[in-house]
């Protein structure tokens, strides 16, 4: 996964001036440990080669230079808080308080449309950070919780889905529910997920209605035999007075399950 690091140059305003930033010490271990060639990135992918420098005789603290041409143009004079987001062990993204908001609308955007599991944990490292939030966790909690109030997708003129035409969760939203729910536990039998030969556990995704999308209030974390026994048994589901499912009820076989909340 890639850092993230938060820099407050507010006792820096003179080494901005000379395009100088002064990076914590305590991170050394993540930093180069020669000097080299860094690619900085700002908020819009623009691209500047600059120097690293780590800590030496020659000065106290580990140091990025040739750093004037982002500074001028990102209107960055000293006293703001810096991002550093470090992408890989040679590419940063610098990101001041000032561009937070914006920049957390272009990581929202990036992550909807990844695919890879590594890259939508990086994006989420960084949007959480830049939100304000301790934890990834918080931070899904609060968008999904957001996306509550949107309205249901509601496709019901499709009376028949097939199941070549369903739409699948998206990569993105799988890595949300799997932030909150970590264990991923079934939330009908409350067993937590296999542990598979890559590391990551077992969990599938189910639409209770293919036909009203990705809704928070339609999704639910199965385990595979329980999601077999929604498509496949008779089942009455019990709803709440806001629209949750809060018990299903699988008559020929006279069991009932209680519905674990994620949100």
């Amino acid at each position: 996964m890639s850092q993230i690091i938060q820099i407050d140059t507010k006792s820096t305003p003179s080494r901005v001036g000379r395009g100088i930033l002064s990076l914590p010490k305590k991170y050394s271990a993540l930093y180069p440990s020669q000097k080299c060639e860094v690619k900085i990135k700002d908020i819009y992918d623009n691209e500047l080669l600059c120097s690293f420098s780590p800590q030496s005789s020659n000065h106290a603290e580990p140091r990025i230079g040739k750093l004037l041409p982002f500074f001028r143009k990102n209107n960055v004079f000293g006293g703001e808080e810096i991002t550093l987001h470090m992408i890989s062990n040679l590419e940063w993204r610098l990101i001041p308080k000032s561009k937070y908001s914006e920049e957390i609308k272009n990581s929202e955007i990036r992550i909807e449309k990844l695919i890879d599991d590594t890259l939508i944990d990086n994006e989420l490292q960084l949007v959480s950070v830049l939100s304000g939030y301790k934890r990834e966790k918080d931070y899904v909690i609060n968008r999904l919780r957001t996306s509550i109030d949107s309205e249901i997708d509601n496709r019901k003129e499709h009376a028949i889905v097939s199941a070549k035409n369903r739409q699948p969760l998206p990569p993105y939203l799988k890595r949300m529910y799997k932030t909150i729910s970590p264990l991923c536990i079934c939330q009908v039998s409350g067993r937590r997920g296999f542990i598979m030969k890559n590391g990551e556990r077992y969990i599938e995704f189910h639409h209770i209605n293919p036909t009203i999308g990705h809704h928070p209030k339609n999704i639910l974390m199965l385990c595979a035999d329980i999601h077999r026994m929604f498509h496949y048994a008779r089942l009455k589901y019990e709803y709440d007075n806001q629209g949750w499912l809060r018990n299903v009820t699988f008559p020929d076989m006279e069991k009932s399950y209680n519905i674990s909340p994620i949100l």
